[in-house]
Parts: structure tokens; C-alpha cells; sequence
């Protein structure tokens, strides 16, 4: 389902690109859910006759996990930014490196 992100050797460009991916990815789960809300809100509420396969599986369990999974991965996508942001990336990025940079010539 995901797909690869080509790697352009330049480690700033392939974050952004990955959290940019990241973000695509939620807000399309989340257009997602609010049809699914939409449809059970119009199930349970105005009984609505739709009963066809995928669509008779929405009930109140399903709501509550869906809703749980979605809240889950806001959490993780928009909190990390908050704890873990850009700042703390180049911090540890710069590190990592310095860290490599004193390995190689180490060894020379």
C-alpha cells in the first residue's frame, strides 16, 4: 500500500519528503473516516437502508476502534513534530554525523 520514496541522497530533502508523505497519508485516512462517520451517523441515526457488504460492517465497535486508530496516528504525527521537531532532527542529525566524521578519521 505505501510506496517507496526515492531517495535523493540530500538527508534534509528525503525527511521533508517523508513527513510530507506522512501527512498526505493521514489526511487521506481521515477524508476516509468521515464518510465512514457520515454513513454510520446515517445507519444509526436516520435508518438509512444501506446494508450491502462492506457497509453493514460499521457499527458502534468499529466507530470506536476507527476512532481510536485515527486519534492514534494524529497523535503520533502532529505530537512527534512538538517533542521531536525540526530543531531536535538537526541537533541529532549534526551529532550523528560528528560522530561519523570522528570514526573515519579515526581510523586514518
Amino acid at each position: 500500500m505505501s510506496k517507496k520514496l526515492k531517495k535523493s541522497g540530500n538527508l534534509e530533502l528525503d525527511m521533508i519528503k517523508m513527513r510530507v508523505h506522512e501527512l498526505k497519508n493521514f489526511y487521506i485516512h481521515l477524508l476516509i473516516y468521515c464518510i465512514g462517520v457520515l454513513i454510520y451517523i446515517g445507519k444509526r441515526y436516520f435508518n438509512l437502508p444501506i446494508n450491502f457488504w462492506p457497509i453493514n460492517f460499521i457499527n458502534e465497535f468499529f466507530m470506536w476502534v476507527w476512532t481510536f486508530i485515527v486519534a492514534v496516528q494524529g497523535i503520533k504525527l502532529f505530537f512527534k513534530e512538538m517533542f521531536f521537531g525540526a530543531k531536535w532532527e538537526q541537533r541529532k542529525i549534526k551529532k550523528l554525523m560528528d560522530e561519523e566524521k570522528s570514526e573515519t578519521t579515526k581510523w586514518n
